[in-house]
């Protein structure tokens, strides 16, 4: 599979006429601009390819055409019909209907549904969905054993995401190497009893890769998680070449460096495919209102039931049963203090 995809449009190109006249003005403008020439004919009008987006760049995406292993670059149509709203417009994962101008060059003029997705809240001013990756079917939720040390909080808020987006997660901590493994299956002993999977891997020294090329075997799957934690090393040895850049950790913070700038599908050596993301430090769940919050909690579901208030929220209401546990230990306190963090979030 070819990934690669032209980044500087030839000079000769309709798309860069369009830039010259509106002198790079907006968006909005920029989408005037190919309507209007679309209607006049411009380009060429042909029968509409499908394909699926591998990688995105700007206003450009690499799009695969079915029964090809060559990538074409594709911009968006003046008119795109999405069934999608207040969301990406286009996503790496995306099935897309698009047009050739020419071998190398196409327009989207459409996007399918979405079977399956992981999201987050924008984090721009305008409330929308970012969607992270389109119509994968696992989530393999990455950390590192340390440098960075993994994130709990973290990994409660993707469980969330994972679950709205209809996508089956998997906890992945990598540079298993740095810490003692009993210490770190015991910390994450909970999301065992919750029967998520939990994989122990060094992406150095190859230790549990044969265990995670199993589990994506013929299968789509995501890897998600923060700067610094390996995705792009790992995503380099499951493919058998480096295609990612990969990076040293920002020494002075802790923190990892933001390597890995776009979503990017890759054929893995086997069978399957697999997309590497960007790291992403804050993840804000789109889309969830504090009436829902307690039901993607299963630890929770025991006890909600017995609260004494149908609408018990869980945090300050008398005579809580879900409180109760936590207090006895039958509830892991940090996956309260999740709950706790993402409510007064939701409410704040």
């Amino acid at each position: 599979m070819k990934n690669k995809y032209v980044k500087h449009l030839i000079s000769d190109n309709w798309l860069e006429l369009i830039e010259d006249v509106e002198g790079k003005k907006s968006t909005e403008g920029f989408r005037d601009a190919t309507k209007t020439l679309r209607k006049e004919y411009i380009f060429e009008v042909a029968d509409n390819h499908n394909g699926i987006v591998i990688s995105s760049a700007a206003r450009a995406w690499a799009v695969l055409p079915d029964n090809s292993d060559a990538s074409i670059t594709c911009v968006a149509g003046g008119i795109v019909k999405s069934p999608h709203t207040n969301s990406s417009l286009i996503a790496v994962g995306d099935r897309v209907q698009f047009i050739r101008n020419s071998d190398s060059e196409g327009i989207i003029v459409a996007v399918g549904k979405r079977k399956t997705k992981l999201s987050r809240r924008d984090i721009g001013k305008v409330s929308q969905e970012q969607i992270v990756i389109a119509n994968a079917e696992q989530l393999l939720i990455v950390m590192a054993a340390a440098e960075p040390f993994y994130n709990r909080r973290l990994i409660d808020r993707y469980l969330i995401a994972a679950e709205k987006g209809d996508l089956s997660p998997i906890i992945c901590i990598n540079k298993i190497e740095l810490m003692p493994k009993e210490i770190v299956k015991d910390n994450l002993l909970v999301y065992d009893k919750l029967g998520i999977p939990i994989l122990l891997i060094s992406a150095m020294t190859g230790e549990g890769m044969d265990c995670l090329e199993n589990i994506l075997r013929d299968k789509f799957s995501v890897l998600s998680g923060p700067s610094g934690v390996g995705k792009s090393t790992i995503t380099n040895r499951l493919i058998g070449h480096n295609a990612q850049r990969t990076d040293a950790l920002n020494v002075k913070f802790g923190k990892g460096k933001h390597v890995t700038s776009a979503s990017e599908i890759f054929k893995l050596k086997n069978s399957g495919i697999i997309a590497d993301t960007p790291g992403l430090r804050d993840f804000a769940v789109w889309d969830l209102s504090p009436e829902e919050t307690p039901f993607y909690f299963h630890d929770f579901d025991r006890y909600f039931r017995k609260c004494k208030f149908n609408s018990c929220t869980h945090l300050h209401e008398p005579d809580c049963a879900v409180r109760r546990a936590v207090e006895s230990g039958r509830i892991d306190s940090g996956r309260y203090q999740s709950y706790v963090n993402i409510m007064e979030s939701l409410i704040s």
